[in-house]
C-alpha cells in the first residue's frame, strides 16, 4: 500500500491472539506462547521456532561432550504439544561424530515436577 503524499507509509500488522494476550495481561507465559502457536497465531509460531532452535543447539552440546544413550525431555516442555516433534531429526542430523548411532530423544512422564535422577544434592549446609 503506497503512503498518501504528506503522510508516512505504515506497515499494516496481522492481529496476534499472543500481542492481544500481552496488551491485556502485561506480560506472557509459556503456555500463551504454545496455546497461540497451537491456534496459528504466526507470531507465537515464530517464537517457538527460535526456542526450539536453542534448545536444540543445547541438546547437541550436551550429547557431544555426555553421550548418553537416550535424553526425556520433561516439564512443561516435554508436555508442550508439538515442540518435541522434529527435535530428535534435527539434533542428530548435528551431532559431530560421523557415524555416530541415534540419540533418540524421548518424552518424560514424570508432568511438571522438575526430577535430577541419579544425581546426588549439591551439599549446602547443614
Amino acid at each position: 500500500m503506497p503512503a498518501k503524499p504528506g503522510k508516512p507509509w505504515k506497515r499494516e500488522r496481522h492481529p496476534s491472539s499472543l500481542r492481544t494476550i500481552l496488551e491485556e495481561k502485561g506480560g506472557l507465559t509459556a503456555k500463551d506462547v504454545f496455546d497461540c502457536a497451537a491456534s496459528g497465531d504466526a507470531l507465537a509460531q515464530g517464537i517457538l521456532a527460535k526456542v526450539k532452535n536453542a534448545f536444540a543447539r543445547g541438546l547437541i552440546g550436551a550429547i557431544n561432550c555426555f553421550d548418553p544413550q537416550a535424553v526425556v525431555v520433561g516439564g512443561g516442555v516435554g508436555l508442550a504439544p508439538g515442540f518435541l516433534d522434529g527435535l530428535e531429526e534435527q539434533v542428530n542430523g548435528s551431532l559431530v561424530i560421523p557415524g555416530r548411532r541415534k540419540i533418540p530423544i524421548l518424552r518424560g512422564s514424570l508432568a511438571t515436577t522438575p526430577y535430577c535422577w541419579g544425581l546426588r544434592p549439591w551439599p549446602l549446609g547443614p
